[in-house]
């Protein structure tokens, strides 16, 4: 009974799990992207619950194509295995600073390849769905690339094996990647600011932010443009329901006018809900794309934004002349000032090493062309001297 409910639960998750991803990760981008596609949006639970329905069927299917298969019996394993080759990218890019995107890509792809050569190959053979040769005598012939015998090592077990193999060259093939690529300076900067976060210690300054600001944005307008936002995606009365959850939070309700941090806040609440229903990523492009701001709202929010980075930098200051954190950040950023000028160097050494070869192949025709003179002038000598021969001669 246990087993049984265990194995439901799992059902149960997977299925929700894959039907919100679909949702929130490809029907919304697509109905974005589609414009036909649109009226999807206030349909969301609706996909979900085809995409659920679609899930369970595919998988029933599965299970009964596969009901006395090996292969059934071993995609529990190869799957595990297949989850085993994101731990590299993961952990080393948390403590390795210079691993980067490329060096992530090159060893998922690497680790990838061969853990389907090892494992699902393997187990196809096995199923009779390809030709035991391949086993047997590798591909082509060239045993050492056998999927369960590769590179000639045939004493492991076939999970251990495969598992080896693809975590070796997996960490291999990011080092090589990450070594040898130079990130882009966004790539750069969202590193040091993981950082930056994971070694941040203390309170914020004591330095409050401004007051007295003016409540001059109307609030009317502003309702009408979330609830707008809102009934894209959810039902009219969900979306009055949440209108009314924020303006009863932020205390506004009673308000006609409100200022620019009650604003920022009511687009963060906003968001929020958005993110329950569509998910984080999709709420927040949904904000960007729909909310707009006037001039002296987006100044005014500039300026807002340089008070908090000037609190921030302040802080990070203070933590310096405490703790060895802020050393650490000071280091970081010097290393990047550092790297933007070996890169300003190097683009320098490439023009002049450009100007030179062009300054090289000038100095070469200009030698060609002396030789060629040299050549007419020695030839128009020779005529000359034949001329004055041939004349005196007569």
């Amino acid at each position: 009974m246990g087993g049984f409910a265990a194995a439901t639960g799992m059902i149960i998750i997977s299925t929700m799990t894959l039907a919100t991803m679909t949702s929130n990760h490809l029907v919304l981008p697509l109905c974005e992207k589609i414009k036909w596609l649109e009226p999807l949006q206030g349909y969301l639970l609706q996909v979900r619950w085809f995409t659920a329905a679609l899930v369970l069927l595919s998988s029933y299917t599965l299970a009964m194509v596969l009901s006395n298969s090996y292969f059934l019996a071993a995609m529990g394993l190869i799957s595990f295995a297949g989850i085993l080759q994101l731990l590299p990218a993961v952990f080393l890019g948390m403590f390795w600073r210079k691993g980067n995107s490329v060096g992530a890509f090159c060893g998922l792809f690497v680790g990838y390849i061969l853990w389907g050569w090892t494992l699902i190959i393997p187990s196809m053979i096995n199923e009779g769905w390809l030709p035991l040769s391949l086993l047997e005598e590798g591909p082509f012939g060239i045993t050492w690339l056998r999927p369960e015998a590769f590179l000639g090592v045939d004493f492991l077990p076939p999970l251990i094996h495969s598992v080896f193999w693809s975590m070796f060259f997996n960490i291999l093939c990011y080092i090589a990647g990450s070594w040898f690529y130079h990130p882009q300076k966004h790539e750069r900067s969202l590193t040091r600011e993981f950082l930056a976060a994971m070694l941040s210690k203390g309170q914020l300054s004591g330095k409050a932010r401004p007051t007295g600001l003016d409540a001059y944005i109307a609030l009317e307008p502003k309702l009408l443009e979330a609830y707008d936002l809102l009934v894209r995606y959810l039902s009219k009365e969900k979306a009055d329901e949440a209108i009314s959850r924020i303006t009863e939070d932020l205390q506004v309700e009673t308000k006609s006018h409100i200022t620019i941090i009650e604003l920022m806040e009511f687009h963060r609440m906003l968001e929020h809900i958005l993110a329950g229903s569509i998910g984080a990523a999709s709420a927040h492009t949904a904000i960007e794309e729909r909310i707009q701001y006037n001039e002296r709202e987006a100044a005014d929010l500039k300026a807002l934004y340089s008070h908090i980075v000037s609190e921030l930098q302040g802080q990070s200051r203070v933590d310096e002349t405490k703790s060895d954190g802020g050393g650490y950040l000071f280091l970081d950023q010097m290393q990047s000032q550092i790297d933007d000028l070996e890169a300003q160097v190097s683009r320098q050494k490439k023009q002049i090493e450009a100007l030179e070869a062009k300054l090289d192949q000038r100095y070469e025709e200009i030698f060609n062309y002396r030789v060629e003179v040299q050549k007419l002038k020695v030839e128009s000598d020779t005529l000359r001297k034949r001329l004055a021969e041939d004349s005196t001669s007569e």
